[in-house]
């Protein structure tokens, strides 16, 4: 699992690379110039001044006094020929590594510090202690030159590490921030399926994601927004389809009663059909007005802690008649210890009358069975029937507005709108309710939960 960097932690990481690039630059260029010949160690000038007079002898009280050192003459082949002062080693020659590791200021295993000066031509070898002396870097004058190319490449290398430091903070920064902004453009443009994609390890990764699900979520309510729409198009359609078969009767009955175009001992026929469909008109209404008035944010239920295996028995057998009649031999499966829920008594028993009613109204087969059982925090309650199972078709919109289960559009039978209020009780009770054709039964399905406060 990565760990999250911050931005801050992921500037500072940035900041502390360069300088350490920087270092390393200038470690480099040091190197160089010591270990190439552009510059060498050396003694104070104040004190290398004083170890020659102004005759161009050494001072030697000053070199062995002072500093505790010696004087030694060496020839072109590194041998010693003279010496003044006390010599502190034996050496009678040199080889060319060990007159190199004597002038080089990184022996440090040695308490003694070289210098070799020339004077008309001879080599001398003056040997001091270090702890008597300061040590100092001087510019050697003759390849001077190269100490400005080395500044020159130094500051090279200097730019170059500022280039590399911005590109590489402008990947992690720069860019996500304008991949951000071209993506909010976007959106206000009103462009479709957006979405923006880089790799960050810091707060940018969090915010593209945040982004992104945004996005997402905007998209889902406009397309939530369309299919409601439409749904409310289609509701309003099936509504004035429905409304204007009835109307259409009661119409054309008026007027032939106005018109005293009816017999006087069918009048009364009339008027009951008038009747019925006038009581089907209000009672359309009234299951439209509940509906709406289901689908409303603003409509919150009654929730009352009762029995809800009592509620399932009252309900089934206030059908067992009409069940019987209908010749469905009926299999209730309710478990023994009664199951208590948080719900609106009322409306859940609608949801039970319309699914019994259903069987009643469509089921063709032989078997009806309900089940009513708690699996951990869920209340299952199921109508399991052996008819025709529902076209697969129908399966798709079974719970919206004036679908039939037997695709008929007629005035006769149900309104279409049981399934689709059904769902909405349920979906207010924080449940689900849906349909299965499982081995090739016909099941519906009612899952609510038992913490419902």
């Amino acid at each position: 699992m990565n760990k999250k960097k911050t931005l801050f932690k992921e500037l500072l990481g940035s900041f502390i690379k360069f300088t350490l690039l920087l270092i390393l630059a200038f470690i480099v260029m040091t190197v160089i110039l010591i270990y190439g010949g552009f510059m060498k160690m050396g003694l104070n000038i104040n004190h290398t001044s004083e170890f020659i007079t102004q005759e161009g002898e050494f001072n030697e009280r000053f070199i062995i006094d002072r500093l505790n050192g010696w004087i030694e003459k060496i020839d072109s082949d590194n041998e010693v020929r003279e010496v003044v002062g006390s010599k502190k080693n034996s050496k009678s020659k040199y080889t060319e590594k060990e007159l190199e590791k004597m002038l080089s200021y990184s022996n440090s295993d040695n308490k003694y510090m070289t210098t070799m000066e020339e004077i008309d031509g001879e080599r001398y070898l003056i040997v001091v202690e270090k702890d008597r002396i300061d040590i100092s870097y001087n510019l050697n004058p003759i390849k001077k030159y190269f100490t400005e190319i080395g500044i020159i490449v130094f500051l090279g290398l200097y730019v170059l590490i500022i280039y590399l430091m911005s590109k590489n903070i402008s990947t992690k920064i720069k860019e996500p921030i304008y991949k951000i902004l071209d993506g909010m453009d976007k959106v206000k443009s009103g462009e479709k399926n957006i979405h923006i994609d880089f790799y960050s390890k810091n707060e940018l990764n969090e915010l593209k994601d945040n982004f992104n699900e945004m996005i997402l979520k905007l998209e889902r309510e406009e397309n939530n927004r369309i299919q409601k729409e439409e749904e409310k198009n289609r509701l309003l359609l099936d509504l004035s389809h429905d409304i204007k078969t009835p109307i259409s009767t009661i119409k054309s009955y008026s007027i032939a009663l106005k018109d005293n175009l009816v017999d006087e001992k069918d009048k009364n026929d009339y008027y009951e059909i008038i009747d019925k469909k006038s009581s089907r008109i209000s009672y359309l209404v009234d299951e439209m007005n509940n509906l709406l008035k289901l689908d409303s944010h603003e409509y919150k239920i009654n929730l009352e802690y009762v029995n809800f295996s009592e509620i399932v028995r009252k309900v089934i057998s206030e059908y067992y008649t009409d069940l019987e009649n209908k010749g469905l031999e009926t299999n209730l499966d309710i478990q023994e210890k009664d199951i208590y829920l948080n719900i609106e008594p009322n409306l859940i028993k609608r949801v039970l009358n319309n699914l019994i009613e259903n069987q009643i109204k469509y089921n063709n087969g032989k078997m009806f069975e309900i089940s009513l059982y708690k699996e951990n925090s869920n209340v299952y309650f199921k109508i399991r029937d052996d008819g025709d199972i529902i076209d697969i078709d129908l399966q798709k919109n079974l719970f919206y507005p004036f679908t039939r289960g037997d695709k008929a559009r007629v005035s006769s039978g149900g309104l279409g709108l049981g399934l689709s209020i059904s769902k909405k009780i349920i979906d207010k009770h924080n449940g689900e309710i849906y349909y299965t054709d499982e081995n090739n039964f016909n099941n519906f399905i009612i899952v609510l939960k038992d913490n419902l406060k």
